[in-house]
């Protein structure tokens, strides 16, 4: 098996814990793609958190995983009030 960090990578890359590729969503717009690139952050950084056991790695972890939550709830939030376009 290899590093957590290379199973991070990989979730960045695919999208997906087990390497399948992910449907992006249809069009580009920007709240769409804001939101499904907070997402993708989100799932990659709790995978990383749930893969390390070395309390270093697990305190920076823990530090990603809030930046990530923190993220993705700004972008629902200015999503939902309409002050980022879609």
């Amino acid at each position: 098996m290899g590093q957590p960090w290379d199973r991070l990578r990989s979730l960045f890359r695919t999208g997906s814990r087990d390497g399948s590729p992910v449907n992006e969503p249809a069009g580009n717009p920007p709240v769409d793609e804001l939101v499904w690139q907070a997402q993708r952050e989100l799932e990659a950084a709790q995978a990383y958190f749930e893969s390390v056991s070395d309390p270093d790695l697990v305190d920076h972890a823990c530090y990603l995983l809030e930046a990530a939550q923190k993220r993705y709830s700004y972008l629902l939030r200015l999503a939902r009030q309409g002050r980022i376009a879609g």
